[in-house]
């Protein structure tokens, strides 16, 4: 039978191996996408890029899920939307970046669905629906209508700004990336949830 203190010692001495490792592999995650964004100026990602931005964007996402404190939950928020591609010569890149980012934020969404404590579903359904909306994109436009009749208020008002923030709107008057029927699906359900919050 090992000693109390030896096991104690053995204990802390296995989460400080763990933490390690796992600011390792969170900095090793940063240093591969920055790369890929890097390569990717004026040019489309490649096959391995793509596979990249997608395991970069779903360990984010994990973290956020599991995120113990809303701090936490924040910055990985923050890096997420840091990688998105901001500038002309990403386009390529953050269009993989933002398809990518639809897909696994969907299926967040549905792990969310499935936490069996209220408050941690709530508080994933809200990062999940902030990190959308400042995402600022398009391509995000079906996540954040999803959510525009969902119970909670801070939910709401998320989903709107993801579907009506000034970046969208930018993009909706913008002539290479206007659409006439988008604007009128975006215009239809903002008026049904005015209504609703009127009631």
């Amino acid at each position: 039978m090992i000693p109390t203190r030896r096991l104690r010692f053995l204990v802390a001495c296995f989460f400080s191996v763990m933490f390690l490792v796992g600011s390792l592999a969170q900095g090793a995650d940063l240093q591969a996408i920055s790369a890929v964004m890097d390569r990717s100026r004026g040019k489309a990602p490649s096959a391995a890029d793509k596979g990249v931005i997608d395991k970069f964007i779903a360990s984010s996402l994990m973290e956020v899920l599991s995120a113990a404190e809303m701090s936490d939950a924040i910055t990985s928020r923050e890096q997420i939307v840091k990688f998105r591609g901001w500038d002309e010569a990403l386009s390529l890149y953050s269009r993989e970046y933002l398809l990518t980012a639809k897909k696994r934020i969907t299926a967040a969404f549905g792990e969310a669905d499935n936490l069996n404590i209220a408050a941690d579903k709530l508080a994933a359904q809200r990062n999940l629906t902030i990190l959308t909306a400042q995402l600022s994109s398009l391509e995000l436009r079906q996540v954040g209508l999803s959510q525009l009749n969902h119970a909670d208020p801070t939910v709401r008002y998320w989903a709107v700004k993801s579907v009506a923030g000034p970046e969208i709107i930018k993009q909706l008057t913008n002539s290479l990336t206007a659409d006439e029927d988008v604007v009128a699906e975006l215009a239809k359900a903002l008026s049904v949830s005015v209504q609703k919050e009127k009631r």
